[in-house]
């Protein structure tokens, strides 16, 4: 957040793009955010909302 904050303020364009990946990037480095097991993942059953 504060990284987007500086980039706002120095008005660069993207910021918010910027500061996503980059909060992005250190969630996977300090184990806060799990890696993904697969890149597509199955659908799940429609059984308990339908009925």
């Amino acid at each position: 957040m504060i990284v987007t904050l500086i980039l706002m303020s120095m008005q660069v364009p993207g910021a918010i793009f910027i500061g996503i990946i980059l909060s992005s990037i250190l969630g996977l480095g300090t184990g806060m955010i799990p890696l993904p097991h697969h890149i597509v993942s199955a659908m799940p059953s429609l059984k308990p909302t339908l009925g």
